[in-house]
Parts: structure tokens; sequence; C-alpha cells
């Protein structure tokens, strides 16, 4: 890395003001240069002095990256996530942050530039099948402060800006429950749903919808949901005898009970076309 302060001497004899100048490798290898003018002579080398101890602190300094660049090589480079957690940070980046702040230079984000974005998120709710709450604003929040602070370490950025962020206080709506008659009904109604088998699950074990969505046939109990049929308003939900599976323990789509593309686990992102 190099820098340099100079200034020019115009044809009148007057001189002008101080530039200094910095080179320094981008993200792809090639080289950049940022140019600065300051009043004086001090400001401009106090300036370079400041850039030089950051270069040599960082990894990489470049100005031009953009949140949509970073966010997907930030990405791509966690190698130790668990599968689950891989897709809840990619549906946080690509349905939310790389729409609202990827356009944006990484070193120019700032606190309100994120809670714009909330605002956005959450005026938007009334065009969603699901809206967003609280607690998802909250995790959309955690994968972009954990995204950010893996760039403050590599000294993309000198701070974090999602630290001063105030997000919405959580209030945990009073839930009512339905009765039998009720989860009757519902599956009556959706019996010609493709996931109707695994609404029929989730009433009937009480699993949550991950574990649901990451269930394998060789987790499968003896018996099995019926997705055969729905039960008359009046009959009792059960429990049916599952097919045997002596050896292969996978089903059409694969390992999973409830399989998405490529044999994997249904996305939890998953959105109706």
């Amino acid at each position: 890395m190099q820098g340099h302060i100079y200034r020019k001497k115009s044809s009148d004899g007057s001189w002008s003001r101080w530039y200094a100048v910095i080179d320094h490798p981008g993200v792809d290898g090639k080289r950049r240069q940022k140019t600065t003018t300051h009043e004086a002579k001090r400001d401009a080398q106090a300036w370079l002095a400041q850039v030089v101890q950051e270069l040599r602190a960082g990894e990489v300094y470049d100005t031009t990256v953009t949140v949509q660049e970073y966010l997907t090589s930030w990405l791509a480079g966690k190698q130790s996530l668990r599968p689950s957690t891989r897709l809840s940070y990619r549906c946080h980046i690509h349905q939310y942050l790389i729409p609202h702040l990827g356009h944006h230079r990484l070193t120019a984000v700032r606190a309100h530039h994120l809670e714009a974005m909330y605002v956005v998120i959450t005026s938007g709710n009334n065009q969603r099948e699901r809206p967003v709450g609280p607690e998802t604003l909250r995790r959309i929040h955690a994968t972009c402060q954990s995204a950010l602070n893996t760039a403050v370490k590599r000294g993309l950025l000198r701070r974090n800006p999602t630290a001063t962020v105030e997000l919405a206080r959580m209030q945990r709506p009073r839930r009512t429950t339905w009765n039998e008659r009720d989860a009757a009904t519902f599956l009556t109604a959706i019996v010609e749903d493709p996931l109707h088998p695994l609404y029929r699950m989730l009433l009937i074990t009480g699993l949550r919808r991950g574990e649901a969505l990451g269930l394998r046939w060789s987790d499968t109990p003896v018996g099995a949901p019926c997705p055969e049929s729905s039960p008359a308003p009046d009959e009792p939900l059960s429990i049916c005898p599952s097919p045997s599976r002596p050896t292969g323990r996978e089903g059409p789509g694969g390992p999973f009970v409830f399989p998405g593309p490529e044999r994997r686990h249904l996305n939890p992102c998953y959105q109706r076309p």
C-alpha cells in the first residue's frame, strides 16, 4: 500500500488545497485509489496516517463494495452453518436485506437505513399471507448484525450500525387454540392442498414447524398420519399405520418426509406458487 500528499500550483501562482492519495488492493485484487482534499497539510497527513493504520489492521479496504456483494460472499463463506441456519440466513438476506439495502455501499450503511427498512417491511404486512411480526423482525436483524460484525472484524467497517437500532418491544399476543372439531374442519377445507399431510401431522403431533420440515423417514415411528382423506368434523383425528420401510428409509422425494427441491427438506421460507 502506498500513499502521498501534494498540492497543485495554478498558472496565476496560487496553490490549490492539499490532496491526500492512498493506493490499496480491492476485493477483486485490482489496484484501487482513493483521493481526498484538505485545507491544511497537517489535515491531509493525519487522514493519510489514519487510513494507512486501518489498512494495516484490516484485510481489505474497498469503499466500492455494495451490501449485496458483501452479504452474498459472507453467506458463501459460512462453511460451518447447520442447513437450517443457512436456509434462515438465505431467506433473510434475499427476501429482505438485499432488496432494501443491497444497492448501498457497505461503508455507507447507517442505522437510519436499517430503521427505514424495518418500517417498510412491517408496513407491507397487509399484503402478505404471513405477516412479519416482531419476533421475525428480530431474527432478520440478528442475521444483519452477525454479517456486519464479521465486516467489522475484517476491517471493512469501523463500527456495526446495527448496534444503535432500537426494535419494537415484543408483545406476545393472546393465543387461541382450536378444539378437535375446528381442526377437523380445517383439514377438510384444505384436503386438496399439497401441504395437507404436513398440516395434519402438525395438528396431531404438536411438532414445531422446523421440527416437522426436518423430519426424516428414518425418524418416523411405527405410525404416521393418514394423508389420504380427512375426517368428518365429528370424527376424531387419529394415527394410521405407515407403510413398511424395511431397508431404504426413503420416500419418493428422498430421505425427508416433506421434501423440497433437490431432495432436501422443505424451505422454511417456502411461498405458495
